[in-house]
């Protein structure tokens, strides 16, 4: 008996639970959030992290700790992030893909000063020439580098449309790196026989194969994923880091007139505030 009013659950437990998942059970719900006929969003705030990416950072944090679950104030805010997580995951982010066909975001009109611009966060990844690991910053650090991210052909193809005529050995202290996430852990294992072959046969430059890294998606939790709008992995995106490792411009999706020519007009004024510390 006394068992049994031990493990009962109370009406103050009942009401916790039911505030923790509701919103999970809520967000499972299939919904339709897309309107084909409302303009595309603009992007107007900078976008990125206030710290500047630490190599000795192993990785960002996932969720809670043990102790969080003990705060309620965190555990509800962790069971909003999970809801979101549901309602942006698989049929969702595809059917949003093939709606706007990639482009779920307009550009920016300029760069963003720096002064006001956040930093791309710590990732590492397998350069594509050998096979070994390191981080983005290290390779980005001290130059202006257009980073192009994509998790499929598709993607890749989209945000290639803003590079077509963007050549290192004419744009001065300019780089171009791909980042191709591994979206799923079978596909991490396989990376290093059958997917790294393919892809050295379809990237044959040495040149391009040293700055085309391989890194596993799940580096950055959705929260960040979020800030850094790239929650949809069927898309591609484009990132303008400057030398100090902030992002000062970024793209989704392929390229309109517009905004390739605003691209080229961030370069080449990044290029010029480069000239000017150089002096």
């Amino acid at each position: 008996m006394m068992l049994k009013r031990y493990v009962s659950t109370t009406a103050t437990q009942r009401g916790i639970i039911s505030r923790l998942t509701t919103p999970i059970t809520e967000s499972l719900k299939p919904t339709n959030k897309f309107d084909p006929n409302a303009p595309i969003p603009k992007l107007i705030r900078p976008i990125g992290l206030p710290q500047p990416p630490n190599a000795n950072l192993r990785k960002y944090r996932h969720g809670n700790s043990f102790m969080d679950m003990f705060d309620v104030e965190r555990t509800s805010d962790r069971v909003r992030e999970l809801s979101h997580e549901l309602n942006q995951a698989g049929v969702h982010e595809m059917f949003n893909f093939r709606m706007s066909k990639g482009k779920l975001l307009k550009s920016p009109e300029s760069f963003w000063r720096s002064e006001k611009a956040l930093y791309f966060p710590h990732l590492v990844g397998k350069r594509l020439l050998d096979g070994k690991k390191v981080t983005m910053e290290e390779s980005m650090r001290g130059k202006i580098t257009i980073v192009k991210m994509f998790a499929n052909k598709v993607g890749q193809q989209l945000v290639d449309q803003y590079t077509l005529k963007v050549s290192e050995e004419k744009e001065k202290e300019v780089q171009v790196i791909n980042v191709d996430w591994i979206e799923n852990k079978l596909k991490s294992l396989l990376f290093g026989w059958i997917y790294s072959t393919r892809l050295r046969k379809l990237v044959s430059n040495s040149d391009e194969q040293a700055k085309y890294f391989v890194c596993e998606r799940s580096q950055w939790p959705f929260t960040i994923r979020e800030q850094l709008k790239v929650s949809n992995v069927f898309t591609g995106y484009l990132f303008l880091v400057d030398p100090s490792l902030k992002i000062r411009w970024f793209a989704c999706g392929g390229a309109d007139e517009d905004e390739l020519k605003t691209f080229h007009k961030c370069v080449r004024g990044l290029q010029r505030e480069l000239e000017k510390e150089h002096k």
